[in-house]
């Protein structure tokens, strides 16, 4: 899992990120909140259809705990799983799409 991530650096990184999107900082702090309790390194970020999607990557033997920890915020509005490797995955790429205003 590694070190656990900063609120602050993590919703810097997502201000600059959406800033064309003009998504308020109010919004960018309460997703970072959100983010860093899931305890996984965030890879990417976009819009999405019903807020802001973040992706994540994970080896498969960390995929069940990831999810376990995603499931705790019932705010989701869906999680897609890609396997990420040629003949057998080794590792998942998550794309987490969290509701919110924009």
């Amino acid at each position: 899992m590694g070190q656990p991530l900063d609120v602050k650096k993590v919703a810097g990184a997502f201000a600059e990120r959406l800033a064309a999107h003009k998504v308020s900082d109010k919004a960018v702090s309460a997703l970072a909140e959100r983010v860093v309790q899931a305890s996984a390194k965030p890879i990417g970020i976009d819009i999405c259809q019903f807020g802001i999607c973040i992706d994540y990557r994970t080896p498969r033997n960390g995929l069940a705990e990831l999810i376990q920890r995603l499931e705790k915020d019932h705010r989701l509005s869906g999680i897609k799983i890609f396997p990420e490797g040629i003949i057998d995955p080794d590792e998942f790429r998550i794309t987490v799409e969290y509701e919110m205003q924009r």
